[in-house]
């Protein structure tokens, strides 16, 4: 899908603020991401062919060529957190939900505050969802860069589970 095509479902989905027109454009969106990733990868598979050579072959990458590696593994990840601009937002509702909820403690609750609970939790549900995936993408960057960060020096168990895993991508 280009994006021509996906522009409208994004405006309808706002004009009509239904449940069937965001799990339209959520679908869209996936599947516009996977086609990208796809892109992505075939643009650049001769160079990740000579990466897992070399990484199986125990020679040097290049600066260029570690890039590539970064963009295969860890480029959603890397994108998404460098545009990312809710994350402090989400923490402050975390907090002030975590408040509210201390307020639900040792007592019992009428029917009206248990339903106010429920909401609580949801609301609280949700922002825990968009907390973890924020902070699983950044674990991710964290873990690759803890590997590659003196590549030179990699052993060659760990150059092969590199090229494995990159292979495992094609």
């Amino acid at each position: 899908m280009h994006l021509e095509k996906l522009t409208p479902l994004l405006t309808n989905a706002v004009s009509e603020l239904s449940n069937s027109a965001f799990q339209t454009v959520a679908s869209s969106l996936g599947t516009l991401k996977e086609n990208i990733r796809e892109e992505i990868r075939r643009e650049t598979l001769d160079e990740i062919r000579e990466i897992i050579r070399k990484l199986e072959g125990n020679k040097p990458l290049l600066p260029a060529e570690l890039e590539t590696m970064k963009l295969w593994i860890i480029g959603d990840a890397a994108s998404y957190t460098k545009i990312e601009k809710n994350f402090q937002h989400w923490l402050d509702d975390y907090k002030q939900s975590l408040a509210e909820l201390k307020t639900f403690e040792d007592r019992e609750l009428s029917i009206q505050e248990l339903s106010k609970l429920e909401g609580i939790l949801e609301e609280t549900t949700r922002i825990c969802f968009d907390i973890s995936n924020f902070l699983e993408q950044k674990e991710r960057i964290e873990k690759f860069e803890a590997t590659t960060r003196n590549i030179t020096n990699l052993d060659m168990a760990t150059r092969k589970l590199l090229a494995q895993f990159i292979s495992s991508k094609m």
